[in-house]
Formats: C-alpha cells, structure tokens, sequence
C-alpha cells in the first residue's frame, strides 16, 4: 500500500500537513485512499490555480 501511495503523490509537491490530512481522513479506510489519491490530486491542484495570481 505504502509503494503505491509514494507511486501516485507527486514528490516535493503537497505540504506535509495537506498529506497527512488525507491520511487522517481515511485512516480507517487506507485502501480508499489509494482509490481516491488521483481525485484528491487533482483537486488540490486546482485549488492552486484559484489562488494563483494572474495579475502583479
């Protein structure tokens, strides 16, 4: 399980606190989390770009 979380994470990208709070969320689901990692990718990703500035 641990190999595939490390697989779909992108390195140097999350904070630790955005990781462990995933793991928190499902830690009585750990294979939920392995299902549902590209979807939280994804959405953190784009939460990122809401806050980007365009503009300086």
């Amino acid at each position: 399980l641990v190999k595939e979380f490390i697989a779909k994470v992108p390195k140097l990208e999350f904070s630790l606190a955005k990781v462990m709070f995933l793991l928190l969320v499902n830690k009585q689901l750990p294979y939920n989390t392995i299902t549902s990692i590209d979807t939280w990718v994804e959405r953190i990703k784009e939460e990122r770009k809401k806050f980007t500035r365009t503009n300086s």
